[in-house]
């Protein structure tokens, strides 16, 4: 079952990537005939690579659980063409010109300069109907604000009783960059040398 509805990626050789999906809500809450409550996603991000760069960096390693709300089978949240966004780009992207962008994206094929390094991103999704005990542990322990990389949707670092959530489903991303020898370095620079924003 397609429990997200994918948009195509955005993958650059340096690492850098836009990964963006809307919720198929009609799959999710399907599994009871309740239909308000909570889509909750526990994601898990990890990056390793041959340098440790990103060893002890937050933003490239954390756990955490978000929460969308759901009224009548509908996600309430403004949309925005995309339910949820995967990325390690800057939160303003989209806003910023394309020369900042390509600086951007420079920028970080310089960083990463002489290493191989892989971001896996792993996130498991729940159902927490409304009236349930797993909607009220979301209402009691979620709060928007607490995690920087949930954006304006509810969202906990830990959930004390996380094992009363049973995974629907679970995706996996993985993004990765080689540029260990200059050949490989080269063609990394040329995808952002020729990418039209």
């Amino acid at each position: 079952m397609d429990y997200t509805i994918e948009q195509p990626d955005i993958r650059f050789k340096n690492g850098a990537f836009i990964r963006q999906f809307k919720w198929n809500t009609s799959v999710i809450i399907r599994t009871t005939d309740v239909k308000s409550g909570f889509i909750v996603q526990h994601i898990v991000r990890n990056t390793r690579d041959t340098r440790n760069i990103y060893a002890d960096n937050e933003d490239y390693n954390h756990s955490y659980w978000e929460a969308w709300p759901v009224q009548d089978g509908r996600i309430t949240l403004d949309d925005y063409g995309y339910n949820d966004r995967w990325t390690n780009v800057p939160e303003d992207w989209e806003m910023r010109t394309p020369e900042y962008q390509r600086k951007w994206l420079y920028d970080v094929l310089l960083e990463r300069k002489k290493s191989t390094g892989i971001i896996k991103i792993i996130g498991q999704e729940f159902w927490a109907p409304h009236d349930d005990e797993l909607e009220k542990i979301v209402m009691t322990t979620f709060k928007k604000g607490i995690v920087r990389w949930a954006g304006e949707l509810q969202a906990t670092r830990e959930i004390k009783d996380s094992s009363r959530f049973v995974p629907l489903y679970e995706h996996e991303f993985h993004n990765s960059w080689k540029l260990e020898n200059n050949e490989d370095y080269i063609n990394a620079k040329r995808q952002i040398d020729e990418w039209r924003v």
